[in-house]
Order: structure tokens, then sequence, then C-alpha cells
């Protein structure tokens, strides 16, 4: 996070979300050390993501 140092990227491409992001960041945003280490933890664990095609009863269909 910011408040660490930490660069942050965002995978969204879509301008009102950048400008809210920034939005944030103009306020006088704090994070405690609770919520720090919350998100910390969070970004410890295993990250999945799977993508597959529409699946019935175990034949692939186009979507």
């Amino acid at each position: 996070n910011l408040i660490k140092g930490d660069v942050v990227v965002t995978t969204s491409s879509k301008r009102e979300r950048l400008e809210d992001f920034l939005k944030v960041l103009d306020e006088d945003f704090e994070l405690n050390d609770e919520d720090i280490k919350a998100i910390d933890d969070a970004g410890a664990k295993l990250h999945f993501r799977k993508y597959w095609t529409k699946e019935i009863d175990g034949d692939k269909q186009e979507l």
C-alpha cells in the first residue's frame, strides 16, 4: 500500500474509477497498523483464477 511506500497497480482502465482512486489520496486518508496488517495478510494468501468455457455435464460448449 502507499502508506508503506509500496507501488499500487490497478487493473482498471475506466477513467471514472481511476479518478475515484485518486480522490481518496487527496483526502486525509490513513490506515492504522491493524488495517495494514489485515491488508498484508489478505495479500499473502494464495491467489487463484480460472478461466474456462461453459461446461454442462462435463461437455464443453462455446459461450
